[in-house]
């Protein structure tokens, strides 16, 4: 079967992984989103209740309703809007630019293991991003991760990488 979503087997695990191996689940997301975006698909959801890991230690791109199959899920404070970029919010339109302000906040997750802001409601997180105010950096993440979150969370989407770069850079290539 699995290891079930991302962020509830991280929560299971006594030791951190290095920070080497969430980079290569990273890459794993990444390139996941990356294929959906070569076949024409904006995910629209992407947040660590979206990932499971596989039998393999392979992080899956997956959506809601198959993640609520598998683990756990508190949709009171996980709301997507927590990882929506500022136009989908406006718009409620999924595009590839707000799937990368979401790759975002899930490499935040993924380091971390809490969602963005867990001290703040929903409305009070989405208002902190509205006014430019994001997560800090996490103590182990590389910079050059770093680095490439901060360009995910540009406020003009344009600007955002696409997974297609997110991915090459992650995997050095």
């Amino acid at each position: 079967m699995g290891k079930g979503g991302i962020r509830y087997h991280l929560k299971q695990l006594d030791d951190k992984p290095k920070p080497e191996r969430l980079v290569s689940w990273l890459c794993d997301i990444a390139r996941g989103m990356d294929y959906l975006h070569r076949m024409g698909i904006a995910h629209g959801d992407l947040r660590g209740n979206n990932i499971l890991l596989s039998e393999n230690d392979e992080a899956l791109v997956t959506d809601v309703f198959l993640y609520a199959y598998f683990g756990d899920s508190d949709l009171r404070k996980d709301s997507p809007e927590r990882w929506m970029s500022p136009e989908f919010l406006d718009t409620l339109k999924p595009t590839y630019a707000s799937d990368s302000f979401s790759f975002g906040h899930v490499c935040i997750e993924i380091f971390t293991g809490e969602i963005p802001f867990p001290e703040l409601s929903v409305g009070q997180a989405v208002g902190k991003m509205a006014e430019g105010i994001f997560p800090i950096k996490p103590d182990t993440m590389p910079d050059r991760v770093w680095s490439l979150v901060r360009e995910c969370w540009e406020y003009v989407p344009e600007r955002r990488p696409t997974m297609q770069r997110i991915l090459r850079e992650l995997s050095g290539n």
